[in-house]
């Protein structure tokens, strides 16, 4: 359920907030292709990028507390 989006000033990432997924989706623009999820709170429905594209706000419908359904540590590809 992918529910809000914000572009990363520089427009090489999207991110994509999942509502049912209780995560967001980090996109590479040029890949067309997802790199990672970030663990949210219940119900994500928007996302808001900082004009410095250092801070990502999310907005959650049902909940405030951070949720992880998988209960294992969130990875963006890539990163070690």
């Amino acid at each position: 359920t992918p529910l809000g989006l914000a572009l990363s000033p520089d427009e090489k990432t999207l991110f994509v907030a999942l509502a049912d997924m209780n995560a967001v989706a980090v996109v590479d623009v040029a890949k067309a292709s997802v790199t990672g999820y970030l663990p949210a709170g219940w119900y994500p429905t928007s996302v808001v990028v900082s004009p410095d594209g250092r801070k990502l706000f999310v907005a959650n419908a049902k909940g405030v507390g951070v949720r992880n359904p998988n209960d294992k540590p969130a990875v963006v590809a890539g990163e070690d």
